[in-house]
Formats: C-alpha cells, sequence, structure tokens
C-alpha cells in the first residue's frame, strides 16, 4: 500500500474531498533526485537557506528527495484546506554518517518560508513550529516498514491496554508507525502502522492519552476517518 493513499484518508478528518495541494502529486518516479544530487543539495541549503526560501514544494523534492518526515497542520474550522506543512531532512556529516540534527523546512502555502536547523528527537517533532490555527497535527514518515498480518492477528489487545506506548514498538522490532496524528493538547495520540496484506487495505491503529495505551484495532481504511476525528475530538 503507498503511503499517499494513506496519507489522503488520515487529513480528510472532518470532511476534505480531495487529497493534499496538488503540488504534492508529483511524478516521483521521475523526478526524486539521485543520492548525490540530494547530498549536494543538502549542503547548498546548510551553508545558505536562500538557496530554497521562497521555492514551492515541487522544487524542494525534485532536489532534495523525499523527506523523513512531513508534518501537516489540520484548522478544524477550515479543515479542506491544509496552508502548513513542515518537512523534515536529517543531516549527514562528510563521511555519510547520521548528524543528530535536521532541517526543518516550514512551508505556507506550498512555499518555503522558513528554514532552521535543530537537534533531531521525538519531542522536536511534536513541538517545533507548531501552527497556532493547527487542532490536529500529522506526522508522515517516509521510511515506516510495515507490519506483517500475522504478527498483527497473534496480538492480545488486553495485555497492552493501560501500558506504555513503547511496549507496541518492541512488540514490532521497533517499527516506527507510517503515520501519527494528535491534539494540539498533545495528551490524545494515534499511530498507525500499514499491515502488509494481499486483500483490501488494513491498519493496525494504536489510541493513547498521556502515552498510555487505551485502545488497540485493527480496521480497513475506509473507517479510518471517523474513528480519527471521533477520538481526537474527544478532549
Amino acid at each position: 500500500m503507498k503511503l499517499r493513499k494513506l496519507l489522503y484518508s488520515i487529513i480528510i478528518i472532518s470532511a476534505f474531498v480531495t487529497g493534499c495541494s496538488k503540488s504534492e502529486n508529483i511524478n516521483t518516479n521521475e523526478s526524486l533526485p539521485n543520492e548525490e544530487m540530494k547530498h549536494r543539495m543538502m549542503t547548498k541549503v546548510q551553508n545558505n537557506v536562500n538557496e530554497i526560501m521562497n521555492k514551492d514544494y515541487e522544487y524542494v523534492i525534485e532536489n532534495m528527495g523525499k523527506p523523513y518526515c512531513t508534518t501537516y497542520y489540520i484548522d478544524s474550522d477550515n479543515p479542506r484546506e491544509i496552508r502548513d506543512k513542515r518537512l523534515i531532512y536529517p543531516k549527514y556529516t562528510e563521511g555519510n554518517k547520521l548528524d543528530k540534527s535536521a532541517l526543518y523546512i516550514n512551508l505556507r502555502d506550498d512555499h518555503v518560508v522558513e528554514v532552521q536547523t535543530y537537534e533531531i528527537s521525538k519531542e522536536d517533532l511534536n513541538e517545533k513550529y507548531i501552527n497556532d490555527g493547527a487542532d490536529i497535527i500529522v506526522d508522515r514518515y517516509n521510511d515506516a516498514l510495515p507490519i506483517s498480518l500475522s504478527s498483527v492477528e497473534k496480538i492480545d489487545i488486553n495485555n497492552f491496554i493501560g501500558k506504555d506506548t513503547r511496549l507496541v514498538y518492541e512488540y514490532f522490532g521497533d517499527k516506527s508507525p507510517s503515520l501519527e496524528a494528535y491534539s494540539k493538547a498533545g495528551n490524545r495520540n494515534i499511530d498507525l502502522y500499514e499491515v502488509e496484506s494481499s486483500g483490501e487495505i488494513k491498519l493496525l491503529v494504536i489510541f493513547s492519552k498521556e502515552n498510555k495505551i487505551e485502545d488497540i484495532k485493527i480496521i480497513n481504511q475506509e473507517k479510518l476517518v471517523n474513528i480519527l476525528k471521533q477520538y481526537l475530538d474527544n478532549k
């Protein structure tokens, strides 16, 4: 299952009838840069952020590749329009080793408005550049791997209820979710895992409050939107 298809479901939290902005519908097979081009562009941006300031989303992706994480800020009063998003690109050393910092590229109306460097951590991912008008935040991770259907079918949900969310990561071999949705208040989270399946699209959904698991569901894709909205709106 392609993450683009899953993303379409999660960001239509209220009444979306279309997906992300048109600029995201890029032919990735033809437009993504090779590793050399990505590293060259990253170096340029690290030295001079004006390399991408005011550039559009398509330009960033075509020159820097897919980000590690894309964050979407959703205003429940105007859910059809996502004006703000953030791209996170981890920085690498000259030896091509992962650095502890990352470029945070903020876009408004699909154009770069700010580029900052921060230490990359879970706390940073949730806290940096939280838009004041956003009620729900969605993070998409491009390198997340699907989990096996057999491992999902063996889950005893009762063993996880009330426990720390870290137990789920450990159960699946420290695999990260493909998507995370959380309220601005930060007390309610939803983690979504893609499930390998030859038939209809299935998702494993982890509901948590203050990092404690409240429920786990295995659902079909078409049920996702209503479930997410109901849970995140229950403040």
